[in-house]
């Protein structure tokens, strides 16, 4: 439960899908892999065991060829949260039919 007294499913505004992806995160001119567990319009969370500062500008690459702008939200035991700085809306433009297909995804699931 969050300082709000809301819970963290509360709070979010796209729904999240599990996925197991092998993805690169870039920082920098620093490249490494990742394993992406899960992602939604608004982020993703990853397997990357490197304590990168919260805040940090990067980018995170999908198996697809994507390329999502993000920011680190969290990082805690190998665990990396990635919020995207794009809009919902662009993200189920830069995903395609992964964005409905494989996800599930689509503009119509985000709030606001």
């Amino acid at each position: 439960m969050a300082k709000d007294g809301r819970t963290v499913s509360e709070r979010r505004t796209s729904r999240r899908r599990p996925v197991i992806w092998r993805g690169t995160l870039c920082v920098g001119s620093f490249s490494f892999e990742c394993r992406i567990n899960d992602i939604s319009l608004t982020g993703a969370r990853l397997r990357l065991d490197l304590p990168l500062k919260r805040g940090a500008e990067v980018m995170l690459t999908t198996p697809h060829g994507e390329s999502l702008p993000a920011v680190v939200s969290y990082h805690k035991d190998g665990t990396l949260a990635v919020s995207f700085t794009v809009t919902p809306e662009e993200m189920c433009h830069r995903l395609g039919e992964r964005a409905s297909h494989i996800l599930g995804l689509d503009a119509e699931l985000v709030e606001g």
